[in-house]
């Protein structure tokens, strides 16, 4: 027979929160190591068209996973229900 396994607890939201903005903070790094050539005129550094499409890609990236960070952190924590509480055995 196969042993019941507890259920698992849910995963703090702050802990997915910081997640999330760790990786908005990566894409925001990486859209500066795109424009930092750009803004010091580099003889090898990228075209005005592959800038714009970094700040899209990269930049709305950023700025869906800090949003997406945000309301994680701000979402109240969910409280344990009665429900959720599985009954304690008597030991009879």
């Amino acid at each position: 027979m196969s042993k019941r396994t507890e259920p698992k607890p849910p995963v703090d939201p702050r802990t997915r929160a910081g997640i999330y903005g760790l990786g908005a903070l990566y894409l925001a790094y990486l859209f500066c190591q795109i424009a930092k050539p750009y803004l010091t005129h580099a003889p090898d550094g990228p075209t005005t068209f592959q800038l714009f499409l970094g700040l899209v890609i990269l930049g709305g990236g950023a700025a869906a996973l800090a949003l997406l960070a945000w309301r994680m952190y701000r979402a109240p924590e969910p409280e344990e229900s009665e429900e959720d509480v599985p009954p304690e055995d008597g030991g009879d």
